[in-house]
């Protein structure tokens, strides 16, 4: 998808069309963060952010400054997070656009939960859900449910965790969306009484799509073999050195994710 977003960012570069630059150049920065070079990401959500503004396309600027917000999440930096994902929030629900809001919501989900607020943290997925079911937006809601799910797993509501999971994997399966399958299924396994061989069969299906550091850390917590634990781990070290050189180390200290990697790796890696 990358390469097809940077050959028509191209034509509308040269053609002169701005929106459809700015949309493109949005679109680019997902093709870069999909595969953990954030700061290219970061480059093409400011532009895209920027392009939107001087258009005065709204709609644009609120699907920009949603994604810059999951960025900076990833980066380790939660108060520039909140803004962009308020400002996102604020703009959708003035012009009624409501698919960045499905999506801001999500992020502010993961926000709420990485600064320990879990009622917060599924009240928003739950928004989330809600509005990406009024929508039909299958591919929302099976995410949606997947973060659902992940949160009742962490603190310990096993059924909840399992009824919103499997939902998503019959979304994910219908849909053949392979790397959020392999993620969901591999948060599936790591409840107790369920099989790690069906997720390890979705990562091997996902191919190179499948290779993520929530992927396979979830593999790593489902199974506590080592392949994943190191393979999470040189995911994290890959995303680490293409993030911007000013958040390589709030992103390893502030993201629960990445510290939960780092000691794991302490106490099981290869050097343990």
């Amino acid at each position: 998808a990358k390469t097809c977003w940077e050959r028509a960012l191209a034509y509308y570069r040269e053609s002169g069309n701005r929106r459809n630059q700015g949309i493109f150049t949005t679109n680019v920065g997902n093709g870069c963060r999909y595969g953990d070079e954030l700061a290219d990401a970061l480059r093409h959500y400011e532009e895209g952010l920027s392009i939107a503004r001087e258009i005065g396309n709204r709609e644009g600027e609120a699907i920009a400054l949603v994604n810059l917000g999951y960025l900076f999440w990833t980066l380790g930096a939660p108060e520039r997070a909140q803004e962009m994902l308020d400002t996102c929030l604020g703009i959708c629900r003035e012009i009624g656009t409501p698919y960045p809001e499905g999506f801001a919501l999500w992020a502010a989900s993961r926000l709420a939960e990485e600064r320990g607020d879990r009622r917060r943290a599924l009240m928003l997925a739950e928004q989330g859900l809600a509005l990406r079911r009024e929508l039909g937006q299958e591919d929302g809601i099976a995410d949606s449910l997947r973060l659902i799910g992940r949160l009742h797993a962490r603190h310990g509501d096993e059924e909840a965790a399992r009824e919103a999971l499997r939902e998503a994997i019959a979304i994910g399966e219908r849909l053949d969306r392979r790397p959020h399958l392999a993620e969901t299924r591999a948060l599936l396994a790591g409840l107790p009484g369920e099989d790690a061989d069906a997720a390890e069969a979705a990562l091997v299906a996902a191919g190179k799509n499948g290779e993520t550091v929530e992927i396979r850390y979830a593999l790593w917590r489902a199974t506590r073999r080592r392949e994943h634990l190191r393979a999470a781990k040189q995911l994290l070290d890959f995303r680490v050195e293409n993030a911007p050189e000013a958040y390589q180390t709030s992103m390893l200290e502030n993201v629960e994710l990445h510290r939960e990697i780092l000691a794991a790796w302490a106490e099981h890696g290869d050097g343990a």
